[in-house]
């Protein structure tokens, strides 16, 4: 092929191919996995992180493919900020060989991409998203951050028990985010007397 990512395997045609040959990929030489009449198999170096050209150097002179190999370098996270926030917070992550056609999701689930550009993707987190890490992926390559993103959502109650009662009631609150929640009569704060 003319594109893939580190460790392709590559078949490079042409004449004058002979047994001493060495082939490098740019400068650095690749592994030889076969020959015959008029090809040669090599490996893409698995530490390749550009394209470059193949090159044939031999006895006889040297050859060199008529455009490089088009490397297709994963994609990888160095940072990303904020690391907390709401649903509808604007997540930028900065990294390395970003293109289109890479994802990104939170705690496993995709997260839409509002700008792509080779060193910066900006994410936005939907509602009912889940705190976790963020990984970012390429059809079968995924890599997840090592820090975790901690979604802030905010408290929703399904119920209040009892609905009704005299100052001092105690009253139980059901719903959910509620764990480090503080509760308000009005714009009077009330304290918390137990939390589960």
């Amino acid at each position: 092929p003319e594109a893939g990512p580190p460790g392709t395997r590559v078949r490079i045609t042409g004449s004058g191919f002979a047994p001493g040959d060495r082939v490098l990929y740019g400068s650095v030489a690749t592994p030889m996995l076969g020959r015959g009449s008029g090809w040669v198999d090599v490996e893409v170096p698995r530490r390749a992180s550009r394209d470059e050209y193949f090159v044939v150097r031999g006895r006889s002179g040297t050859g060199r493919s008529q455009r490089p190999f088009s490397l297709d370098v994963p994609p990888e996270i160095v940072s990303f900020s904020p690391s907390r926030g709401a649903p509808g917070t604007q997540v930028d992550i900065r990294g390395r060989n970003f293109r289109e056609g890479d994802w990104v999701s939170l705690a496993g689930k995709r997260l839409p991409i509002t700008r792509l550009e080779p060193k910066h993707i900006r994410v936005t987190i939907p509602i009912g998203s889940e705190s976790g890490r963020l990984a970012i992926g390429r059809e079968r390559y995924e890599r997840a951050t090592t820090g975790r993103f901690e979604v802030l959502n905010p408290p929703a109650l399904t119920a209040i028990t009892p609905t009704r009662g005299e100052p001092g009631t105690r009253v139980t609150l059901t719903g959910s985010n509620l764990a480090d929640a503080e509760v308000y009569y009005g714009r009077l704060r009330i304290p918390v007397r137990a939390r589960r």
